[in-house]
């Protein structure tokens, strides 16, 4: 230990190719041991004793989520884990301690050991341990699967069907802007039906298309999307055309007007200027266009009507984007606008006192387990964890219009005929009225 604590504690740049492979080996094999010791603590933490009526809510999974800026989806898989393994397969989270395998390979054997009897735990167990000490993550898999159906077909079986209920499409930012990454949990054979579709939309390139085969075949993917928008889908029994856009595209009026080439956002996501400035013109796309003004407030956001409540609702969600909880990526049409001050107690119902939250940060912030909101003037939520830890969530960025900018103004503006008026027209700030002072 003191050695690979001395060889750690050197500079990588000033050893040797043997002694680089063997810190990095030593180092995975010391995370392994840390992990260990977490899953641990995780399993002994959902133990702890808690108020009957959130007993199955699991909310001591939210603070670990909080505190490493996790998702909850991946602390309820790592929590989920943590109970497989100290309950059924401790010799698999003993060779985890050990650092003879991976996070990976124990994810892996856990993830189709988890709901056996006993008896077939253990076989799986100690059938599959000399194996992954020398096989990859990916072989692994492959062998524990194939022993779930050996020894437990119908478990197999129900938990594919389970699976199948869950099917589901989603999509996240990738890592350059105005890009997302878009996939789906399918049935396999569903899977299979689709790849095939797009592999023969994409099959026969046009003369000249210097596109690539799986280019075309994300671009005819997109295109199905287009053409369900614009005419609909009959016989899936969609209507003959959308009810309205769900795609936010916000844009200060500044950049719209090709004065400055401030970034824009897709549905809170950063994209270009450029790409902002195309999607907010088109005006045969699906977009519902966010214009801001000189405070970086919203000051248009598409309605053709104004009814308050609509109006508000429609406002607090573009606003937000979505669910104000820390980490959380729950998209602000899927939750519920919240109270922050609660109305019977005398809170307003307007923006300064609304606040998006998926429903269930919605409960977990009314159920009596210590969380508690703020809300302050410039649209910080500020969260107190049940331990005491105090967690800020900032406010969406927008853009800020800069037409009043006295440089915006050098280049002319061309009215056609003969109406032209040479005092430029400045755009009215909207903020809060009087009104409707912020609580905090």
């Amino acid at each position: 230990m003191h050695q690979l604590f001395e060889l750690m504690s050197s500079d990588p740049a000033g050893l040797s190719h043997d002694e680089r492979v063997e810190g990095i080996v030593a180092a995975e094999r010391l995370k392994a041991f840390a992990e260990a010791w977490a899953l641990q603590a995780m399993a002994a933490l959902a133990e702890e004793p808690r108020p009957e009526a959130v007993r199955d809510k699991q909310y001591e999974q939210v603070e670990v989520a909080v505190s490493l800026r996790w998702s909850e989806r991946l602390t309820r898989s790592r929590f989920a884990l943590a109970g497989t393994l100290v309950a059924g397969l401790p010799q698999t989270l003993g060779a985890l301690a050990e650092g003879r395998l991976s996070l990976g390979h124990v994810q892996a054997i856990a993830d189709q050991a988890a709901g056996l009897n006993e008896p077939a735990m253990q076989e799986l167990e100690q059938d599959v341990l000399t194996y992954a000490e020398t096989h990859s993550v990916a072989d692994t898999r492959r062998k524990v699967k194939r022993m779930l159906l050996r020894l437990d077909p119908e478990l197999a079986a129900e938990r594919l069907r389970q699976r199948v209920k869950d099917r589901e499409v989603y999509d996240f930012p990738a890592d350059v802007p105005g890009m997302h990454r878009f996939g789906a949990l399918l049935p396999s054979q569903g899977s299979a039906e689709l790849m095939a579709a797009l592999e023969f939309m994409a099959a026969q390139p046009a003369a000249g298309d210097g596109r690539s085969k799986k280019q075309r075949m994300a671009d005819a993917l997109m295109q199905m999307g287009r053409d369900v928008l614009a005419g609909g889908c009959s016989h899936c029994g969609l209507p003959a055309r959308p009810v309205g856009p769900a795609v936010n595209v916000c844009v200060a009026e500044s950049t719209l007007l090709g004065l400055d080439e401030q970034a824009g956002t897709l549905n809170g996501d950063p994209i270009p200027a450029e790409l902002a400035r195309a999607l907010a013109a088109d005006q045969n796309g699906t977009w519902r266009r966010i214009v801001t003004d000189a405070l970086g407030e919203l000051k248009d956001y598409g309605r053709s009507t104004y009814e308050p409540p609509t109006a508000l609702r429609d406002h607090v969600q573009a606003r937000d984007v979505g669910c104000r909880f820390p980490n959380c990526r729950r998209k602000a049409k899927a939750c519920d606008l919240d109270h922050v001050i609660a109305w019977l107690v005398g809170g307003h119902t307007n923006a300064w006192n609304l606040a998006c939250l998926c429903e269930r940060h919605h409960y977990l912030k009314h159920a009596d387990v210590g969380w508690e909101l703020k809300l302050w003037k410039d649209g910080t939520c500020q969260w107190t964890s049940p331990s005491g830890q105090v967690i800020f969530t900032d406010p969406e960025t927008y853009p800020i219009d800069n037409t009043t900018n006295k440089a915006a103004w050098d280049t002319p503006i061309v009215v056609p005929n003969d109406k032209q008026d040479q005092t430029p027209r400045l755009p009215v700030l909207v903020g809060p009225s009087d009104n409707d002072d912020p609580p905090f």
